[in-house]
C-alpha cells in the first residue's frame, strides 16, 4: 500500500512539474508576443509621427505661400486703387480713402 501512494505520488509530483514546464512555455510565449505586439507599436507611432509631421510641414509651408500670395495681392490692389483715385476725387477725399484702406488691408489675412 506505501509503495502504491509513493507512486501516486511521485506520479503526481510529475505532472506538477509538467504542468510547470507547460507554464513556463506559455509564459514565454506570452512574452514574445507582447514584445512583438510592443515592436509594432513602435513601429506604427514611428510611421505616424512621420506621416503626420510631413503633413503639418506641407499645410504649414502651404499656410505660409498662401499668405505670401494674398498678401500680395492684397497690395497690388491696393496699390492700383490708390493710383486711380486721385483721377476721381479731390485731394482730401483720396487722403480719407487712403487712410481707410491701410487698416482695413492689414486685416484681411
Amino acid at each position: 500500500m506505501n509503495l502504491q501512494i509513493q507512486q501516486k505520488i511521485s506520479h503526481i509530483k510529475d505532472q506538477i512539474n509538467e504542468k510547470r514546464k507547460e507554464i513556463q512555455r506559455i509564459e514565454n510565449e506570452l512574452e514574445y508576443e507582447r514584445s512583438q505586439i510592443e515592436q509594432r507599436g513602435i513601429a506604427i507611432i514611428r510611421d505616424l509621427t512621420e506621416i503626420y509631421d510631413d503633413f503639418y510641414g506641407r499645410i504649414e509651408s502651404g499656410y505660409i505661400f498662401t499668405n505670401d500670395i494674398l498678401e500680395n495681392a492684397i497690395a497690388a490692389f491696393r496699390a492700383g486703387f490708390i493710383r486711380y483715385l486721385p483721377e476721381y476725387y479731390a485731394e482730401s477725399e483720396v487722403s480719407t480713402r487712403v487712410q481707410q484702406l491701410e487698416p482695413k488691408g492689414a486685416n484681411i489675412i
